[in-house]
């Protein structure tokens, strides 16, 4: 009886992630942005908000190329810029569970040896600047 109870509340979250994961967002006007217009200078807008709960934060991100990232952190030692990765038009597929995770933005960073950091952010425009926004945070284009 206890995993009858198991199995379906999985098959519930299942099917509520799915219908979340798979819907596009509204805001997005599904503009496709090149690489030319991305790589550059991405300055964090709400850093309040940023330091929450968190060891450190990003002051800034700048897309150097088209899949190399320096990723300026902000902590109680300091600054420092780790390198990672980016991804333009990220889509990854769990067939497992019939799910479709789609982002405009993939960011890769290790702020140390045994930890991964994956930022999943997407693009849209205000008053003719792009933004980056996810997981409470947000980068303006300089």
């Amino acid at each position: 009886m206890k995993s009858l109870k198991i199995i379906i509340s999985f098959a519930i979250l299942s099917l509520l992630f799915t219908f979340c994961v798979n819907k596009k967002s509204e805001k997005n006007s599904e503009r496709n942005f090149n690489i030319s217009e991305l790589i550059g200078m991405w300055n964090q807008v709400n850093t309040d908000e940023s330091l929450k709960n968190k060891d450190s934060k990003i002051e800034s991100i700048q897309l150097v190329n088209d899949s190399v990232a320096e990723i300026q952190l902000v902590n109680s030692t300091g600054e420092r810029v780790v390198i990672g990765k980016w991804e333009n038009g990220f889509e990854k597929e769990l067939k497992n569970l019939d799910l479709v995770i789609e982002t405009d933005i993939k960011i890769t960073y290790y702020p140390d040896k045994n930890s991964t950091v994956i930022l999943l952010l997407e693009i849209s425009e205000e008053n003719n600047k792009l933004i980056m926004t996810g997981d409470k945070l947000k980068f303006k284009k300089e």
